[in-house]
């Protein structure tokens, strides 16, 4: 049986993966560009994963054959079909600020301003949020970050509720298990340093593109001192992006 695990890129899908294999025995899938080993220590091994000679194409076909619950990861729009899917969202500035920082460590050079705005690659943060959030919500259980870096009793709950799976043990991983099975991927952990880079370097772009869905998400306002850009300003901006793709 097919379970999505959908977020937008570094918004915590390998945590999300961890914990559904650690918690509910819940494994994954992933096509073969991942050299994931599935032993203690590595990063397939913390979240069960397990590599196949698939593509990523046929991955949902072959969790569907499967009789257990099993996880694929999509940072792709919602997929037609009625399959379940747990929707992860974090802090916006965290999670652009980590995909520069991920892209970096595959040699890739992106403007933050093209991360902000959306690529070819990447679709806009706020886009992506708002047509998750509006899938039906007896298929889909949306879930913070914030809340699944240390998930209490009630976050393992909800998922226990909607995957109709007994919490088999707690949650027995930290970050630093993370950084270990993978330094250059896990650097920090927290939103911190993501939000201060991201208002740093481009405060009133950011907030000029997806304010409305921080607010309501709740994630707050802009800080004092970051104006929203003028019209023109922001046009400019996505004239350049749309000439950069």
């Amino acid at each position: 049986m097919l379970l999505w695990i959908a977020s937008h890129p570094r918004s915590g899908s390998a945590l999300t993966r961890s914990i559904l294999y650690r918690c509910f025995g819940v494994p994954s899938l992933t096509d073969k560009r991942w050299r994931g080993t599935g032993k203690p220590g590595t990063i397939s091994g913390i979240t069960g994963t397990t590599t196949t000679d698939r593509t990523p194409d046929e991955l949902p076909d072959l969790a569907r054959e499967d009789e257990r619950l099993v996880g694929v990861k999509t940072h792709g729009f919602p997929p037609t079909g009625t399959e379940r899917a747990i929707y992860v969202i974090r802090d916006g500035r965290a999670a652009l600020s980590s995909y520069k920082r991920f892209l970096e460590g595959q040699r890739i050079d992106r403007d933050i301003r093209n991360i902000i705005l959306g690529t070819s690659r990447l679709r806009c943060w706020s886009e992506h949020v708002k047509d998750w959030l509006a899938q039906p919500w007896e298929r889909v259980l949306v879930l913070r970050y914030e809340a699944l870096s240390q998930p209490s009793a009630e976050t393992l709950n909800a998922i226990s509720t909607f995957l109709g799976l007994p919490i088999l043990r707690g949650y027995d991983i930290t970050f630093d298990d993370f950084r270990k099975a993978s330094p250059a991927r896990y650097t920090r952990g927290t939103n911190g340093p993501g939000i201060e880079e991201i208002e740093r370097e481009c405060g009133p772009l950011f907030w000029s593109v997806h304010g409305p869905m921080m607010q309501r998400l709740g994630y707050g306002r802009p800080p004092d001192g970051i104006k929203p850009l003028p019209r023109e300003e922001l046009r400019e901006h996505w004239r350049q992006a749309s000439a950069r793709r």
